[in-house]
């Protein structure tokens, strides 16, 4: 009986680290087999080009190339980096059966890399990279306050419900013919609240989908892909904060989708229904809090995409990552 009392303490940490493991780590662990499974998309969207025979035309490897990196860049700006921005606690209730509701704004940016493919005349493709942003405008409302397992320790399965819209400015000449608005909604659940002596944990889910547009770039080889990209997004944050600054580490996986069709010089009429890919992203923000508002800058990395199995004579390299980053500021009621 004597070991007792050092031993509980023990117990517990082990059983909070486990409760942080896999808070973290579950979502992805949901996903990952996607992205871990050696398969490449990329090659399957070469293989339905009509000009692909037993060696892929440089023009079917552009192509696929290009979709791949619209795909990936659109359904990263959709979603971003954390799933909202303020911190890593759900929203919770201020009275019994009284949800806390978060209205929030954020200013994106990252960078997009694509080929600009060859053309009719061959030759090998060259690279060009945008700079897309995108306003959000989004919600959260705390929708279950969650369990209390002891006096600093609660917020355990909290659930906050999450909703934005949001303004994408793609930039033109040469580049993209069109903007696009994007939808998401999404959950947050809580697996701590964050007290005095414990940080903030929690993960996410959100769907995401782009409308679509015909964007077109790259004057000289009138490339053009009409898109609907659609994203699943998986986040895992742990935050803290130090007295007025609060601090937010995450990481998580996208899941990106397009339906619709590509064209260019080289390639007409490439249907591009059905194409998936996904890769993992890791991010940072920094929070500052002022009674009710919270302001937030975020930076984050995105891994890179599938690379072809064949050898590519283009200067793209679609395994070099995105950086990507995020403004917001934030009303809690």
């Amino acid at each position: 009986m004597s070991g007792s009392p050092r031993t509980a303490p023990r117990v517990r940490r082990r059983a909070w680290g486990l409760i942080v493991f896999l808070g973290l780590a579950g979502p992805l662990v949901l996903v990952a087999p996607d992205g871990l499974a050696g398969q490449r998309p990329v090659d399957d969207l070469v293989a339905r080009c009509p000009d692909a025979g037993p060696v892929p035309a440089q023009g079917c490897q552009d192509a696929a190339l290009t979709v791949q990196a619209l795909t990936g860049g659109l359904g990263l700006l959709s979603v971003g980096g954390t799933d909202q921005p303020g911190g890593a606690s759900t929203l919770g209730w201020k009275l019994q059966r009284s949800p806390r509701i978060a209205l929030f704004s954020r200013f994106k940016g990252q960078t997009l890399n694509v080929p600009t493919p060859s053309g009719p005349s061959g030759g090998a493709a060259g690279d060009e990279t945008f700079n897309p942003w995108a306003l959000e405008i989004g919600a959260g409302l705390g929708a279950f306050d969650g369990f209390s397992l002891a006096p600093t320790v609660g917020g355990v399965l909290s659930l906050d419900v999450l909703a934005s819209a949001q303004w994408n400015l793609l930039p033109e000449s040469p580049g993209f013919s069109s903007n696009a608005w994007s939808w998401t909604g999404g959950v947050r659940l809580g697996i701590l609240r964050e007290s005095f002596s414990l940080p903030a944990v929690s993960v996410s889910a959100r769907y995401s989908r782009m409308s679509p547009g015909a964007y077109a770039f790259g004057d000289s080889t009138g490339v053009s892909a009409d898109l609907e990209v659609t994203t699943r997004s998986f986040r895992a944050v742990v935050g803290k904060d130090l007295l007025a600054i609060g601090l937010l580490a995450g990481v998580g996986w996208d899941a990106y989708s397009a339906d619709g069709s590509f064209g260019s010089g080289g390639v007409e009429n490439l249907s591009v229904d059905g194409f998936e890919v996904g890769r993992t992203v890791f991010f940072g923000q920094a929070n500052l809090t002022y009674l009710i508002l919270q302001f937030s800058l975020e930076g984050g990395w995105a891994n890179g995409l599938d690379p072809l199995a064949t050898p590519y004579l283009g200067s793209h390299d679609p395994g070099s990552g995105t950086a990507f980053g995020a403004l917001s500021v934030r009303i809690t009621l």
